[in-house]
């Protein structure tokens, strides 16, 4: 596979890995299409659900019918609540108290949100400081000797530049290349990629010594996934092309990005049923 197109066949890898593992309840909208969620509950007439770390609202008129491994309770109402369609950051893992009165900051999504400006994480990508003390949210004119390998609008808004050059390292793997993907101008994305079995070993023992040995959910396969903390991450090996390929991203930009993407409840609606 071409390199340019690493970065949309890794994204989707991801999305349906993190899906199989963390989705049990099902929504199915009457126009067939079956929607699947973290959580799923009614309220005010409406379908709430947790849909990929979001919390919003579906009409009811919507929905055909919920397959739900939990029970789901009786409908509450609560008068007060008057936006048709919320779409907020989930904090915890379960949904909100219903009793409660709804959040001030809640707003109705009329239109889209302003360009996201994040300010730099704090911590490194990297424990040790490795590739420059590099940060999520860096700008591009930040980080010198990169070459524009795909343009933003191909990609939904997010450019991605390669940096290939000898002597590339990541503690003891010689590198093949390194990607970098922005959206909005900030450092959204990061691409590493090995050749050979040696390299990628090198690659491994330096990822588990600085982010702890990831989960394999199939033991056939040679992935890890991390995906606690400020950045996600996929460590792979292909046997047949003897390829390393070590990928993360910044898991608030991320939120962000995803967010920028809802406009309405026609367009969250448009855009949950192409990731299904």
């Amino acid at each position: 596979m071409p390199k340019k197109y690493l970065l949309p066949a890794i994204i989707v890898s991801l999305v349906l890995l993190l899906a199989h593992t963390a989705r049990a309840d099902v929504v199915v909208l009457k126009s067939g299409k079956k929607v699947e969620v973290e959580k799923v509950w009614r309220e005010d007439g409406k379908i709430w659900i947790v849909y990929q770390g979001m919390r919003a609202s579906i009409p009811q008129s919507k929905v055909a019918r919920i397959e739900s491994a939990s029970k789901i309770g009786p409908e509450k109402s609560n008068p007060q609540k008057k936006a048709k369609l919320v779409v907020k950051n989930v904090a915890t893992s379960s949904p909100p108290n219903t009793s409660r009165q709804p959040t001030k900051h809640a707003a109705q999504l009329t239109s889209k949100p302003p360009p996201a400006e994040i300010k730099k994480d704090q911590r490194l990508i990297f424990p040790d400081g490795a590739l420059n003390e590099l940060r999520w949210g860096t700008k591009i004119t930040e980080i010198s000797g990169l070459d524009k390998i795909l343009d933003a609008v191909q990609q939904d808004g997010v450019a991605e530049y390669q940096r290939k050059k000898e002597n590339l390292t990541f503690g003891q793997a010689e590198l093949s290349s390194i990607n970098y993907a922005f959206w909005r101008d900030q450092l959204y994305m990061l691409t590493i990629g090995t050749e050979g079995r040696s390299n990628f070993l090198a690659l491994r023992g330096e990822v588990f010594r600085q982010f702890g040995r990831g989960l394999r959910t199939d033991p056939a396969l040679e992935r890890y996934l991390w995906t606690e903390g400020p950045t996600d991450i996929m460590l792979q090996y292909s046997k047949d092309g003897q390829q390393g390929l070590l990928w993360l991203r910044s898991s608030e930009l991320d939120r962000q990005y995803k967010l920028s993407q809802i406009k309405s409840p026609a367009s969250l609606l448009k855009w949950m049923k192409s990731r299904n």
